[in-house]
């Protein structure tokens, strides 16, 4: 569609440089036109009452040239005036090459940032060889699904269908506050019969619970969760990591006491490996890849940014050597600062007095540091 010499240029979602929906839009601009530029806004929301990142392409045919010119916006911005589109000091410069562009995920980084990722991948393996990654579960109607510790005594609801439960807002970096709320855990292949203080609960919202799409396709009962996704997975891991799928930083939680959690996050699953989850979960936490995830990471608005599986799945963990005594010794280093970060953790909800309180939160720090130099060891990296 594009004439002899011609150019479009357009305005649209950038979400379309990471979703995995457009996956075959990527391969089909990357193989037959040449991308001439990107406007790239970040957390800038440019159109008034329309909650969406954009970005301008321009496209030209097919050439021999590979650069592409970037000019993009910090990400500290969330609303400009027209006339600052021009402010140099709000936005960086910088060439890109299109043969660069990875399939899978389109990243736009200046040269520095693309070297450091390519020297965190040189040392490293994806995060999804170590850890078996699942979505939680889909309920379908969570008013009903989810119950309180009043609901549940009123109720009387069968113990052996409970499951301790959790929202994104309980989980932060390291620990979860729960807050004892409850999923009810049923499925189809469940007898509801043989929970009569359950039935006798959810008897009242039938109709609603019938409106649901599983239902209607025959997916599910009526009485039962719409899609119990990662169920093995929750059920038979005696210690896993939790995250939102959605979250301004990394927010890995480690959970040894069965949580359970809804579609709105991820759960992380050690495989069968001589890596300690908690030194996962270490470094998963670190400035290191929070740094790493802020530069090349799946933006949302807002200064989100997504935990999906297929963001998840590529994070680049420190391939250990362990006969390697130095390595070793940093990876049980920081399993070792993890634990200690674990029971620091409890004594915070037992703090009476802000002395106390401050006393806790300057040792935090300080295992948090540790932990941080320690990463930065492991990948060989010096400063960013």
């Amino acid at each position: 569609i594009i004439k002899d010499n011609g150019i479009v240029s357009f305005i649209n979602e950038r979400y379309y440089l990471n979703s995995k929906n457009a996956l075959k839009l990527r391969k089909y601009i990357k193989a037959n036109l040449q991308i001439k530029s990107f406007v790239d806004f970040r957390n800038i929301q440019i159109f008034d009452k329309v909650n969406t990142l954009t970005i301008i392409n321009t496209f030209s045919q097919k050439g021999k040239s590979e650069k592409i010119e970037v000019k993009q916006f910090k990400d500290n911005l969330r609303r400009i005036k027209p006339i600052e589109l021009l402010d140099n000091n709000l936005f960086s410069q910088f060439d890109i090459k299109q043969s660069l562009l990875e399939d899978r995920s389109w990243t736009i980084n200046n040269e520095t940032d693309s070297k450091l990722k390519e020297q965190l991948f040189s040392v490293s393996q994806p995060l999804e060889k170590l850890v078996f990654l699942g979505q939680g579960i889909k309920s379908g109607l969570n008013k009903v699904f989810i119950v309180n510790e009043d609901k549940r005594k009123e109720y009387d609801i069968e113990k052996s269908i409970l499951r301790k439960y959790i929202k994104t807002r309980d989980i932060q970096p390291y620990e979860i506050n729960y807050r004892k709320l409850y999923l009810l855990l049923l499925t189809k292949n469940d007898n509801i019969n043989a929970y009569p203080h359950a039935k006798t609960y959810l008897t009242q919202f039938q109709k609603e619970l019938k409106k649901r799409f599983q239902f209607e396709d025959g997916s599910c009962e009526w009485y039962s969760l719409s899609i119990p996704q990662s169920l093995s997975l929750f059920e038979n891991s005696s210690e896993k990591i939790i995250t939102p799928l959605y979250a301004t930083e990394n927010k890995f939680a480690y959970d040894n006491s069965r949580y359970f959690s809804l579609t709105d996050t991820f759960i992380l699953v050690k495989k069968d490996n001589q890596y300690s989850l908690k030194f996962i979960l270490g470094v998963l936490n670190s400035s290191l890849l929070n740094i790493y995830n802020k530069k090349f990471g799946k933006l949302k608005r807002d200064n989100y940014y997504e935990y999906s599986n297929n963001t998840l799945a590529k994070l680049p963990i420190k391939i250990i050597n362990f006969s390697d005594k130095e390595e070793a010794r940093l990876h049980d280093k920081i399993s070792s600062l993890v634990d200690m970060i674990l029971k620091l953790k409890e004594q915070f909800r037992k703090v009476k007095s802000d002395q106390e309180l401050d006393r806790l939160t300057l040792r935090l720090r300080n295992l948090e540091n540790q932990i941080d130099e320690s990463v930065f060891k492991l990948y060989h990296i010096e400063n960013i």
